[in-house]
């Protein structure tokens, strides 16, 4: 809905497949990024920056911004 409307669309996965998937269905800019890897996390965020408006499919429960996230935070309580 976003694309359809003229957003630019950036899409972050950690499975190569599911981006082409959705570069072929809405056009997205994708970045294959683990999440988890703290070490390549911020040089693949820096590349959709600016952010206006994020939303996540991650599934966690962590209620802290994604970017402030440290290696410590644990998704399992």
């Amino acid at each position: 809905m976003l694309a359809r409307r003229g957003a630019k669309v950036v899409a972050l996965s950690r499975t190569p497949e599911d981006l082409e998937t959705l570069v072929s269905e809405i056009g997205c800019e994708p970045i294959c990024v683990d999440l988890a890897r703290t070490d390549t996390l911020g040089s693949a965020v820096s590349v959709a920056l600016p952010v206006d408006f994020l939303v996540n499919c991650a599934g966690t429960t962590v209620l802290q911004s994604f970017v402030r996230a440290s290696s410590r935070t644990s998704i399992v309580s």
